[in-house]
């Protein structure tokens, strides 16, 4: 049965707050309309929660038509997915800060109007009131558009992301999402690779503002991290509790083989790659 829009965000916010969930981030390096249809339509059908997408409007609705098709498939598999993944798309804000926020919005409204549920804005640049603003004029085109702030350690001070979270949280309210994001230096060995600066992000974050406001108590986190199962282990072992996992480019190559760029939706390695991912995240949910 169908749910109005309303519904389907209501259903969702409480998704993001009380359980474990994640998302699929392909905006970083997914630019093949084939390969983005198989990755949506397996991950779709292995319970994800996000799809984060390029801002093309073609890979837009190529998500969007591939996560409707894996939502009938899975009422014919049995699967009873609770609700249709949300279509999320990104923007660099260092792309759009010596450009009027308009070119930020004209690029926004493209990509509700190709099927985006949720913006998500990277805080690559320094320009906090450039950045509040641009989320101020965001966040009032739709009251029910989903924003999301991917947030980077190494382009702000702890002092500096808390307080930009309170500001946009006066604009989003219960709309936002926080994404804590690091990447191990291009030279690191990541077999020695301890993601801490990540981990201790998510905790202040906590402190700060979840556990010691009551407006900031359902704020979903997302943890994004190059290597993702450290990450979440270095949080169960610090006792950092967060909501979600962002699985990057890096991850998907290393559940599956090669030659899975090259698969569409008759393959008959289909069903075994969703079970993958369910056998992959299981661990990371409640």
């Amino acid at each position: 049965m169908d749910i109005d829009t309303s519904d389907r965000l209501e259903t969702f916010k409480t998704k993001l707050t009380r359980s474990k969930f994640y998302k699929l981030d392909t905006a970083s390096s997914l630019t093949n309309l084939n390969h983005l249809e198989y990755l949506s339509y397996i991950y779709t059908l292995a319970g994800c929660s996000i799809i984060d997408v390029d801002s093309s409007p073609d890979l837009i609705k190529d998500a969007s038509k591939a996560i409707d098709l894996a939502m009938l498939r899975s009422s014919e598999m049995g699967l009873n997915l609770p609700i249709k993944p949300f279509l999320s798309t990104s923007f660099s804000l260092s792309r759009y800060c010596h450009r009027k926020i308009g070119d930020l919005l004209t690029a926004v409204n493209q990509s509700i109007e190709s099927g985006s549920d949720l913006i998500e804005l990277h805080l690559d640049h320094i320009e906090i009131e450039w950045v509040i603003n641009a989320f101020h004029a965001i966040g009032s085109e739709s009251s029910d558009l989903l924003l999301s702030i991917s947030l980077n350690r190494q382009m702000h001070s702890n002092s500096t992301l808390v307080e930009l979270i309170r500001s946009i949280n006066r604009i989003a309210k219960d709309r936002l999402i926080v994404e804590v994001k690091m990447q191990p230096p291009l030279d690191s060995n990541l077999s020695n690779y301890k993601p801490l600066q990540t981990i201790s992000t998510v905790d202040i974050i906590n402190k700060e503002l979840r556990f010691s406001e009551l407006k900031f108590r359902n704020l979903p986190i997302i943890i994004s991290d190059n290597s993702v199962e450290l990450a979440v282990d270095l949080a169960d072992q610090c006792e950092v509790p967060f909501n979600a996992i962002n699985l990057s480019s890096n991850t998907v190559k290393l559940l599956f083989p090669e030659d899975y760029q090259n698969r569409d939706l008759k393959h008959p390695s289909l069903e075994h790659d969703y079970r993958s991912i369910i056998s992959f995240v299981k661990h990371f949910r409640n």
